[in-house]
């Protein structure tokens, strides 16, 4: 088991990949579910560096897509 609070979970659903950012003390969802991946492992990276989550969505909505998901 991985030694970080967030982390990154992934489910199918209707033929698609969703991932969520979630709080591994809890197991609640923090984020709200994304197709994109590489958003969720940014998220989960940022509030594990200590930023809030309003902190967080700040940053992730200013961020360049540069990559996407290849689920």
């Amino acid at each position: 088991m991985s030694d970080k609070r967030y982390q990154v979970r992934s489910r199918s659903e209707h033929n698609f990949w969703l991932h969520e950012v979630f709080d591994s003390t809890t197991g609640q969802a923090v984020l709200e579910p994304n197709t994109d991946l590489s958003w969720c492992f940014d998220g989960a990276a940022l509030l594990e560096s200590g930023l809030s989550i309003d902190e967080t969505l700040e940053l992730l909505a200013v961020r360049p897509v540069i990559r996407q998901c290849g689920c």
